[in-house]
């Protein structure tokens, strides 16, 4: 028998989701299971969650908020962090423009 991806390996084993024979180039192995790639994609395929594009806009007002409410925790937490670390430094070197770094990172946030 010849794997479903690969027609001139050796069967290795049979996933345990579609019970296709599949080589040991094509198994992986979750939680002590056989799996071949395209099922394992679909096991472990996050859900989707609907957004709605009203609260998006008003929480990308706040640097960062927005990421983390489409699920783009890493993206959102650096954002803030950028953000307040920014104006930081920016009142300390150049009290003048701090002003200005609020809006343009609010008007960044929006269209990213």
């Amino acid at each position: 028998m010849n794997c479903v991806f690969h027609a001139d390996r050796v069967v290795e084993g049979m996933c345990n989701m579609c019970g296709r024979p599949i080589c040991d180039e094509c198994i992986v192995s979750l939680n002590g299971q056989i799996y071949c790639k395209s099922c394992l994609e679909t096991r472990v395929q996050r859900p989707r969650r609907d957004i709605n594009g009203g609260l998006r806009f008003l929480l990308s007002l706040v640097p960062g908020v927005g990421h983390l409410y489409m699920g783009l925790f890493q993206r959102g937490l650096q954002f803030m962090v950028g953000t307040v670390g920014g104006a930081i430094l920016l009142g300390m070197l150049f009290p003048a423009f701090i002003g200005l770094l609020i809006p343009a990172m609010i008007f960044y946030s929006i269209f990213d």
